[in-house]
């Protein structure tokens, strides 16, 4: 057990390390999976409005390899996220079956499955871009969300451009 408690801060420092060498390369790749999901996002809504109003530059082809781009970006996000949602979920699930073991045996182990139970629950692991915020599921969700925010603005603005290129066209 002593082995084993070594081996996890072992782990754990590894991990941390991890999130100090590559949290520039996260942050980086995080900004531009959003930036490009987002443009890639733009530009398959403005291709599918322009298949729906029949325009002449409608394009079925660049809207449709628009949309897959998007679905590739929003997947790598995705996968990004999954990974370290599901090995914070793992770190956490060690400190609960650590305590279901310390029911089970004698006395003079409970003190040790206690103490690596307790130091399991305290190192809270997670991966993190310099610290700015937690890659995990809810970075999945809000960079989603902001997308979908930022997308309907965009929109918005370029409906009503070209509204007005068209009524200073009948003018």
């Amino acid at each position: 057990l002593i082995d084993a408690r070594r081996l996890h801060a072992q782990l754990c420092e590894v991990g941390t390390l991890f999130n100090k060498s590559y949290s520039l390369q996260l942050l980086l790749n995080i900004g531009n999976i959003f930036i490009g999901f987002t443009t890639l996002a733009y530009y398959c809504f403005d291709g599918c409005m322009k298949l729906q109003l029949n325009e002449e530059s409608s394009n079925l082809y660049n809207t449709v390899t628009t949309g897959i781009w998007t679905a590739v970006k929003l997947s790598q996000l995705l996968i990004l996220s999954l990974t370290c949602s599901v090995v914070k979920k793992e770190a956490k699930l060690a400190g609960e079956i650590i305590y279901k073991i310390e029911n089970r045996y004698d006395p003079e182990l409970s003190t040790e499955v206690y103490s690596f139970g307790q130091q399991i629950i305290h190192w809270n692991f997670k991966f993190t871009a310099f610290s700015c915020f937690d890659i995990d599921m809810t970075l999945f969700y809000s960079a989603v969300s902001s997308a979908t925010t930022y997308l309907m603005i965009l929109l918005q603005l370029d409906i009503a451009n070209k509204q007005i290129e068209k009524s200073m066209e009948n003018v």
